[in-house]
């Protein structure tokens, strides 16, 4: 895309392909902000589904590659380059996206000890939390 010009700007520098490159601390920044929008889908997408830790990074990637595509899309739609479609963002929103996955099978592992320990009944929601297959499985 070096030769669409939108606004005096090319579109083609708007887009990075390149991981991980240039990191300025602006990019740091961003990063951590990356990680931190997708926590909560890793976390919360064993509470709908019974998949894996790896089907779930998948789908988080997935969505994040998306989310990109469209920022990408709006943007030459819009006639404006103020977005960047960005590889780095891809990557870190799948990283916030199994540390979601992982915060979420600490706190099953941990309310498994505590009920068990101390003999809690559970509620329903806590029990559906407590009794997730895939927390139980060996890792394939």
């Amino acid at each position: 895309m070096p030769g669409l010009i939108l606004n005096g700007q090319t579109a083609g520098k708007n887009i990075n392909f390149v991981p991980l490159v240039t990191l300025t601390p602006q990019d740091l920044k961003t990063s951590l902000l990356n990680i931190l929008l997708l926590v909560p889908f890793g976390f919360g997408l064993p509470f709908i589904t019974n998949f894996r830790m790896k089907k779930i990074v998948v789908i988080g990637a997935l969505f994040s590659i998306v989310i990109e595509f469209l920022q990408l899309v709006t943007g030459l739609m819009a006639k404006m380059t103020f977005r960047i479609a960005d590889i780095n963002d891809v990557i870190f929103n799948t990283v916030g996206v199994a540390i979601g996955y992982i915060l979420f099978v600490g706190f099953v592992c941990i309310y498994r000890h505590i009920s068990h320990n101390w003999e809690i009944s559970a509620n329903p929601i806590l029990r559906y939390i407590a009794e997730r297959p895939q927390i139980n499985k060996q890792p394939r």
